[in-house]
């Protein structure tokens, strides 16, 4: 089975927490939810059909992070509602915090995605690289479209892993092998976030999970325990597994 990879890149990026109320915090890379939401729309699938189509079981999606990104708080104003009469003629405003992922150049980050299905894998495909999407994708709000970069179609090798490799993407923390980390290796960036797997057909949350991040794009050498696989591209050869 083959594995499409491509490069999400764009200025700023939102990626709001499910967990949050008025605030809206961001996560630091895309959930699982947020690449399969950018991939229907991207194939022009109507809003919220989607959902058993990309369960775990059926679809595989492992992101990598390549920017060194920061966050910044913003402030944006809204029409403070407390009845109907304050949609048609509003004269409260509210500031609500807004935090924004961005970089000095581009704020960047590599999707591996493989299908059960390979007849949505070579759609998606070709859509990317002729650059004709049913809904321009971006990054988690819509007013931070993103450019789709490096598309390519390549063949894996799945890994029966007796030992300690450098993963390139977001790993699950529940798969990690205990104090299997190295940390010796220079300096990191680590973050621990709680994000969504998938959604049922009713658009309810059914499943989260814990994931280690590091922050700057460097990979991580650790024992896992889950789905393992090694890739080979123009850029060279990866350890990867999926959120």
């Amino acid at each position: 089975m083959g594995l499409l990879i491509f490069d999400l890149e764009g200025k700023f990026a939102h990626f709001r927490k499910y967990d949050t109320n008025s605030s809206s915090l961001t996560y630091s890379a895309p959930p699982r939810t947020v690449i399969c939401g950018m991939i229907a729309a991207i194939l022009g699938m109507e809003k919220n059909s989607y959902y058993s189509l990309f369960i775990p079981q059926k679809a595989k999606i492992g992101v990598r992070i390549l920017s060194k990104n920061h966050k910044v708080m913003q402030s944006l104003n809204y029409w403070k509602t407390e009845g109907t009469k304050d949609f048609r003629t509003p004269t409260n405003h509210t500031q609500i915090p807004f935090e924004v992922l961005t970089n000095q150049q581009k704020v960047a980050y590599r999707i591996y995605f493989e299908h059960e299905d390979t007849s949505i894998c070579m759609e998606l495909e070709k859509r990317l690289k002729e650059q004709k999407y049913y809904f321009a994708p971006y990054l988690g709000a819509a007013p931070f479209q993103c450019y789709i970069n490096n598309v390519e179609y390549i063949t894996e090798e799945q890994i029966n892993n007796q030992e300690k490799l450098p993963f390139a993407t977001i790993v699950r923390i529940c798969n990690i092998e205990e104090d299997s980390v190295e940390f010796h290796n220079g300096s990191f960036v680590l973050t621990r976030e709680r994000m969504p797997r998938y959604f049922d057909e009713n658009r309810y949350l059914e499943e989260a999970a814990s994931y280690l991040l590091e922050l700057n794009g460097k990979p991580l050498i650790m024992k896992y325990n889950g789905e393992v696989r090694k890739v080979q591209y123009k850029d060279g050869e990866e350890y990867i597994t999926f959120l």
